[in-house]
């Protein structure tokens, strides 16, 4: 008999929190009440992909949550490849962040039997907060700012 997937909630949890501090490296100002919806756009040039732009933008502001979407665009790829839209839900107090959404896909639970009807993986949920930790950590150490440039002391 196989055995029953179990979920590492101590990892999960890990990298929830590793996010967190990912998405206040790349969005300083999201704390403040005075950031626009617009959010940031961050522009990363791969050996596969010419340029791929990565949007992160504010959807919800509550007290102690954040909503964030970040979506991936590439104008070099071919019109049958479509990148995902991630919705992430940001806790504050807590300082932690996870996937909440993944193309349409909610209420994602942390543990799936496999075979399902919907066919994710047992372990569908942390998998996705893993990418989300690879697309910020990539943006991290590839990524540069689309937004233009605000002399102040000009």
């Amino acid at each position: 008999m196989k055995k029953r997937y179990c979920p590492d909630l101590v990892n999960q949890a890990a990298e929830c929190d590793a996010n967190y501090i990912r998405l206040l490296k790349l969005m300083p100002n999201m704390l403040n009440d005075t950031v626009d919806r617009g959010g940031r756009e961050i522009g990363i040039q791969t050996a596969t992909e010419k340029n791929i732009l990565v949007k992160i933008s504010v959807t919800e502001r509550f007290k102690y949550t954040t909503c964030l979407s970040i979506y991936l665009r590439s104008d070099s790829c071919s019109s049958w490849i479509r990148w995902p839209a991630i919705q992430v839900r940001v806790y504050h107090d807590l300082k932690t962040a996870e996937v909440s959404s993944f193309e349409q896909h909610r209420h994602l639970q942390s543990r799936y039997d496999y075979p399902n009807r919907a066919m994710y993986h047992p372990d569908e949920k942390a998998q996705l907060n893993r990418h989300l930790g690879e697309v910020l950590s990539h943006c991290l150490v590839n990524g540069r700012s689309m937004e233009p440039l605000l002399l102040d002391w000009i």
